[in-house]
């Protein structure tokens, strides 16, 4: 069985066309991630000719974008077979529409802003038609792309969130992920606190889950709103009490199902469950 994520290490050949050991890993799996290794001593060699320094950073950029434009080929395929439409770039930002086809959607738009024109035609009942007009950019000369895992699973979430004709949230769908990881994190601390007894052990792990779901929250759930500084420190703190509520319902349940003989990752799993959906209705509001 392949792994879920292979990396492909670009050593003298920087291409991603005709690149006979990428295509090997691209047919063995289908999540293939580039990474070249720029030695320092390469770079500091007396003997390094500033033009053969200058034509290897070109190089690596022009790679770096072009897998760049990789991912951005891979998102629209997703975004056409959401949409059921005949769009280019259904992930553009520049379009024109008319008014009255946003104001007929308007109150099923993610309140994000998220890749407007996506969720334009997305929620429409009846199909728009539309018109494209082809353009090309140039190179980039200043900036660097906002293309991050954050955005990628914020794209992500608006596509379940089409699917399922909008009764899966985008950031509910991302607040779910992080609780799950929030999860593993509780249930890895849980293992290791376990001879201080199951109750404290269920008690620290529990708060190391809040923290871990607050930074990750903080990160990629809520970008758009994401605290900085003394608010950072202030949304912790309601945070910690708002998630404190549950917490002692957490311990309680799992308590009682650890003592009714499960194993214990069963009984630490049950009290996370019984807290996730509190802390999702409660911080959306209060906290960011």
């Amino acid at each position: 069985m392949a792994p879920a994520r292979w990396l492909f290490w670009h050593r003298r050949d920087l291409r991603l066309a005709d690149n006979l050991g990428l295509a090997a890993a691209a047919a063995a799996t289908p999540a293939v991630t580039g990474v070249y290794v720029l030695d320092p001593a390469v770079l500091e060699a007396p003997t390094q000719a500033p033009a053969r320094l200058w034509f290897l950073v070109e190089s690596l950029r022009e790679l770096q974008q072009r897998w760049r434009e990789a991912g951005s080929r891979l998102a629209n395929w997703l975004g056409r077979k959401v949409l059921r439409a005949d769009l280019t770039d259904p992930m553009s930002g520049f379009f024109m529409v008319r008014r009255s086809a946003v104001e007929a959607v308007a109150p099923r738009l993610s309140t994000s802003g998220f890749k407007v024109l996506f969720d334009i035609v997305a929620s429409q009942e009846t199909p728009l038609k539309i018109v494209e007009l082809p353009y090309t950019f140039r190179a980039r000369e200043a900036g660097d792309s906002k293309l991050d895992n954050g955005v990628v699973v914020q794209y992500l979430g608006l596509l379940v969130a089409k699917l399922s004709q909008d009764v899966i949230s985008p950031r509910f769908l991302m607040f779910a992920m992080v609780g799950a990881s929030g999860v593993v994190v509780h249930l890895l601390i849980l293992r290791s606190l376990l001879p201080l007894g199951f109750s404290w052990a269920q008690t620290l792990a529990a708060l190391g889950a809040m923290t871990s779901n607050y930074l990750i929250n903080n990160a990629v759930t809520y970008r758009d709103r994401r605290l900085k500084g003394l608010k950072l420190i202030t949304g912790y703190i309601k945070f910690c009490v708002l998630c404190s509520v549950p917490l002692a319902a957490n311990v309680a349940v799992a308590t009682v199902v650890f003592e009714r003989g499960p194993a214990w990752w069963v009984a630490g799993l049950a009290g996370a469950v019984v807290a996730a959906a509190w802390n999702y209705v409660t911080t959306s509001r209060a906290v960011w």
